[in-house]
């Protein structure tokens, strides 16, 4: 390589169709700069790739949605029925079905197509979540 080429990053070369990236040479940068380099997080992939910004985007919507499902239900079954005691045995209801569908779940994952069954199992989400919303809607909402 000669002075006059530009550096670049294996990394970006062994992504394939994505332009090469200059690598910036550690002796250029200061020490807060390498420090800061290493605490950030590596966005190009984001910039660089539509599919996974889509890919990213759906899981931070779908973890988005799951965290709040995972602190309005315990809530909402508290302030209906004032019993920490309910909120308790909801836990356990949900971590029942949570261990026994872990192994079908991978029995699954491995013989159908991996991307439909990740849609089927995000509709079924979100159908389930509709569902709640429109229980703690209604003027006596069910427990």
């Amino acid at each position: 390589m000669s002075e006059d080429e530009p550096r670049v990053s294996h990394e970006a070369e062994r992504l394939g169709p994505a332009p090469p990236v200059p690598a910036v040479a550690t002796e250029d940068v200061g020490p807060l700069r390498r420090l800061v380099g290493l605490a950030t997080i590596d966005v190009g992939p984001l910039r660089r790739h539509r599919d996974y910004r889509l890919l990213f985007a759906g899981q931070a919507l779908s973890f988005f949605g799951a965290m709040l499902t995972y602190v309005a239900i315990p809530y909402q079954v508290y302030h209906l029925t004032g019993s920490s005691l309910a909120v308790g045995l909801l836990s356990l209801a949900a971590l029942i079905p949570l261990l026994v569908t872990a192994f079908i779940g991978g029995a699954l994952a491995d013989a159908v197509d991996r991307r439909r069954m990740l849609q089927f199992a995000e509709a079924g989400l979100g159908v389930a979540t509709a569902l709640l919303f429109f229980n703690s809607l209604l003027d006596e909402p069910k427990v």
